[in-house]
């Protein structure tokens, strides 16, 4: 018997992926450097995007289905994540936090972006917390 991990079905073209990330980096307006810098992020969240688990809306939002829903009453089962952020609203949740404290740090930048509770964050499966992470990243 074989615990062979299968890999997700793609539901939307590599190429379609490709459109929808640029586009949103487009729109934060990531520098071709930070691109070329961060290009297996970017793969990644192609990936993920083809999986059908990340959609781009209109307003440059991005939508992720988490893999791993949270709570057993009320479900949370998607995080949505704000285009931009103020550096106000970043030290609202940076506030407290040590420079040297990068986990509790990449938790509150998480939370800046998507308004989820700090418990939300922390509850996440390590598969969903890495493509915050990804998306994360570019707000850094």
């Amino acid at each position: 018997m074989t615990t062979e991990k299968q890999a997700p079905k793609k539901l939307i073209s590599k190429e379609v992926a490709t459109q929808e990330i640029e586009a949103w980096l487009d729109a934060k307006r990531v520098r071709q450097s930070e691109r070329e810098e961060k290009q297996a992020r970017i793969d990644f969240l192609t990936e993920v995007i083809q999986e059908g688990l990340l959609v781009r809306k209109e307003d440059n939002t991005l939508v992720y289905t988490l893999l791993f829903p949270i709570g057993t009453e009320l479900k949370t089962s998607e995080l949505n994540f704000k285009p931009r952020l103020t550096i106000g609203v970043v030290n609202n949740y940076l506030s407290g936090l040590k420079a040297t404290d990068g986990d509790n740090r990449m938790i509150a930048y998480a939370r800046a972006v998507t308004s989820a509770p700090a418990e939300t964050i922390k509850a996440l499966d390590m598969e969903d917390y890495a493509v915050v992470s990804a998306i994360v990243g570019f707000f850094l």
